[in-house]
């Protein structure tokens, strides 16, 4: 893997969606659009216009960048299955990167905890905790489900909020009093998950296509219909 490697990243998480396009660690383009319910029939048409716009072929990728939820069940399944579908199809490797690490990333220089944050439904969140251990950043909390009310009272004086918050959550938040602040709300980028699979994979982190899941945390719900 080196700086020339082409490196496709995909996210469908949540009503936003990316794809990327990088030379390892140089953004070429990134695409960011709301598809609605859309993913399914968008994702590979944008993927396409994106590599044609810089003259290439599915071919000439080098590797891929998948986020991995938490987030949208269908969204979720759309970028991975599409992802592990290429990554296969032409023999490159994959890596997976968290929803909520993107999300923090844009504020891993404020020398502050960074808790992102996902509308989860049902009056919960998606939530993970961001700092610095022993002068390394590093995430601190693994992706959990948790109320808002909880998250205010566990998280480390002067945590940073941050993420798609959703309106009836934040005033739990920022009820905390505990030095917290909710950042302005700066939108997850595909090309975020490009640099973040990039050094992932300079790593050797790379993940097994094969194998490689979503992460839901939360379990879709299955309607059983009754029998007439």
């Amino acid at each position: 893997m080196d700086e020339s490697t082409l490196i496709l990243a995909l996210e469908t998480s949540t009503d936003q969606a990316g794809v990327a396009l990088a030379r390892g660690p140089a953004l070429l383009e990134e695409v960011l659009w709301r598809p609605g319910r859309n993913q399914t029939t968008e994702l590979l048409p944008t993927i396409d216009a994106l590599l044609k716009r810089h003259g290439l072929a599915p071919r000439e990728l080098g590797a891929l960048a998948v986020a991995r939820g938490p987030g949208s069940f269908t969204g979720l399944r759309v970028a991975l299955a599409t992802a592990k579908g290429l990554a296969l199809a032409l023999a490159i490797p994959i890596t997976a990167v968290g929803t909520l690490e993107m999300e923090a990333f844009a504020y891993g220089d404020a020398g502050r905890p960074v808790c992102p944050v996902l509308d989860a439904g049902r009056g919960d969140l998606y939530v993970a905790l961001f700092g610095s251990e022993q002068g390394s950043w590093r995430q601190l909390w693994e992706e959990q489900l948790a109320a808002p009310s909880e998250v205010a009272t566990r998280v480390p004086e002067g945590t940073i909020f941050c993420g798609e918050i959703p309106a009836w959550a934040s005033d739990a938040l920022a009820a905390a009093g505990r030095g917290t602040a909710i950042a302005a709300v700066k939108p997850r980028s595909a090309g975020v998950l490009a640099s973040l699979g990039w050094q992932r994979l300079r790593r050797g982190e790379a993940a097994d296509a094969a194998t490689l899941q979503p992460l839901y945390i939360r379990r879709p719900s299955i309607t059983t219909r009754r029998k007439p």
